[in-house]
């Protein structure tokens, strides 16, 4: 009897312990917990919205970017206009490209012969440390100046005629300077060969001169006919002895 009694005993305290523990179950959150978890609960929408907002500002950026270049651009070509379009015939544009196709159609070759003949004497002087000043250009331009005026020229006018001008020659000059100092070390003109020259072509020679001005115009003449012939010379070795490569043509491909 004394066991049934203990056992009921047990029983019933277990039931109570069920009991609470469903009713602690029941019981409702505490605010404070209750809007904890509502605070928590909204950052995964936070987070969801975030990637949005910042592609949205991203791409009004990007747009304001594009628009900026756009305004430079559109302002660049108005402002240089003929930069881009040389002429207008009738209101149709000659642009810039088709200028320059057509320069290097008629003239490429050549302009590009000349710039390798032009890097080829630079080289060679660089060598040699052979240099020319720009008091000796200046003395040069006077001295085509000097011989023009004697026949009647104008160098001026004459370069105008061409739409030159006395700077554009200076370069021409300067090679043609440097050419001259290349070869000019090895010339020598020897008195017999002004004497011959000059008792053979006595009646073409100027009467009204000295015979001393005489024989110092034809050891100037001979002395130009041999750096002219070793001018060629020269300018075939270096040619020939360079590695020339061309990797585009002289035609633009557009």
């Amino acid at each position: 009897m004394a066991a049934r009694t203990v056992s009921g005993r047990v029983k019933a305290k277990a039931r109570g312990r069920q009991v609470s523990v469903a009713q602690a179950a029941k019981k409702p959150r505490s605010r404070v917990s209750a809007e904890t978890e509502d605070v928590f609960s909204e950052f995964p929408q936070q987070e969801a919205k975030a990637p949005l907002v910042r592609f949205r500002r991203a791409s009004v950026i990007k747009l304001v970017i594009l628009s900026i270049i756009v305004v430079i651009v559109v302002g660049f070509i108005s402002y240089n206009r003929g930069f881009f379009v040389l002429a207008t015939v009738n209101g149709q544009p000659i642009d810039r490209l088709t200028f320059i196709r057509e320069t290097e159609r008629l003239a490429g070759k050549r302009t590009m012969e000349t710039l390798i003949l032009k890097t080829l004497i630079n080289q060679e002087a660089q060598k040699k440390n052979i240099s020319v000043t720009q008091k000796e250009i200046d003395e040069k331009i006077k001295e085509i100046e000097k011989q023009y005026k004697e026949q009647g020229q104008d160098l001026t006018a004459v370069l105008s005629s061409q739409g030159l001008s006395k700077g554009d020659i200076a370069d021409f000059v300067k090679q043609d300077l440097l050419m001259e100092k290349l070869v000019k070390q090895d010339i020598k003109v020897t008195g017999k060969e002004v004497e011959d020259y000059i008792a053979k072509n006595t009646s073409s020679l100027p009467q009204d001169k000295t015979q001393e001005e005489i024989k110092k115009e034809v050891l100037g003449m001979l002395t130009s006919s041999k750096v002219d012939e070793k001018k060629q010379a020269l300018i075939a070795q270096l040619q020939k002895n360079a590695k020339i490569v061309n990797y585009t043509p002289y035609i633009l491909p557009f």
